[in-house]
């Protein structure tokens, strides 16, 4: 017998670099070492087109941090807080290391970031909880507070129930979604009808002979309808709130 002969296909595939991107790495490396060496009108000319160009997230704050560092250096500040702009607009949570920059970067940094602002949409679930964002928004849960951008600890407390907190990250002119789930708990049903013995039905199911004193329900909205032979089937919606 005759065994079949087994082929096998290698394929050899060679990836080709992106000529683009290794182009802006390079002239990142230049800029920064044209800043280094104190040519800064090179460097900022240099940096100012790697960080218009660039795709990449990392080039592009670290090209805005080192044209921060630049204008710095030449003591033109509002050029400083543009380029720093750009890269939280990025990166929200964009900083400088301590030691690679001027202390005063690192504090430039924090002051335009507490200037730029975006919002936090708080939602939940249950009636009367309240949120609070520390130091900076307090109020009913479901509200809106512009903050700065950056991270931020939301914290939701409703009666009953565990304080929740989430932490959330803030930028440039969005808005942050804060969604909080609480148990929905359960409230009391009482009915009472004029002849005494009609049948409640909940959702189109039998659930006891009124008279009903207090029978607890989940919290929400429910369909409920009243039956007595010889009288009118009577449909009601009510609202059941936690307690009550």
């Amino acid at each position: 017998m005759r065994v079949p002969p087994v082929v096998a296909i290698v394929l050899c595939v060679v990836l080709a670099r992106d000529g683009a991107a290794d182009s802006l790495d390079d002239a990142l490396r230049q800029g920064i070492r044209e800043y280094a060496t104190a040519k800064f009108r090179q460097a900022a000319r240099t940096l100012t087109d790697v960080a218009a160009t660039a795709k990449d997230a990392a080039t592009k704050i670290a090209a805005a941090t080192y044209l921060a560092a630049t204008h710095l250096a030449m003591t033109n500040q509002p050029a400083a807080r543009e380029a720093i702009t750009r890269a939280l607009e990025v990166d929200p949570l964009a900083t400088v290391l301590p030691g690679r920059f001027p202390p005063r970067l690192f504090e430039l940094f924090e002051e335009v970031r507490r200037s730029l602002r975006g919002k936090i949409q708080t939602q939940c679930n249950r009636r009367g909880a309240r949120a609070a964002i520390a130091g900076l928004w307090e109020g009913d849960c479901g509200g809106v507070a512009e903050v700065p951008i950056g991270r931020h600890v939301v914290r939701v407390v409703a009666e009953d129930e565990a304080p929740q907190s989430q932490d959330i990250i803030v930028r440039v002119g969005a808005t942050a979604e804060a969604a909080f789930q609480f148990s929905p708990g359960a409230g009391f049903l009482s009915v009472t009808t004029t002849p005494p013995g009609a049948s409640v039905w909940l959702a189109g199911k039998p659930l006891a002979v009124a008279p009903l004193n207090r029978v607890m329900l989940p919290v929400g909205r429910h369909e409920i309808s009243l039956r007595l032979a010889g009288f009118k089937t009577r449909s009601e919606t009510i609202d059941i709130e936690r307690g009550a």
